[in-house]
């Protein structure tokens, strides 16, 4: 089993709000503005997301041991 796709969403998620300084600055511009927007959604909303994310990873190991 590797991780690819959807089973490693949870992790680049958990990385990218971590390590976000060092991630962000690899992006190309959006003009947009909607990855700000998504930025500031994740960061007023931390807690949230974090469960969400915690939730994930945790139903993926229950699946891979099931």
């Amino acid at each position: 089993m590797g991780l690819g796709g959807v089973e490693s969403l949870p992790f680049v998620t958990y990385e990218g709000l971590i390590c976000h300084n060092a991630q962000f600055k690899d992006f190309p511009d959006d003009p947009s503005g909607e990855f700000d927007e998504f930025k500031n959604f994740v960061k007023s909303n931390f807690e949230f997301c974090k469960w969400i994310g915690l939730l994930i990873v945790a139903t993926q190991v229950w699946l891979s041991f099931s």
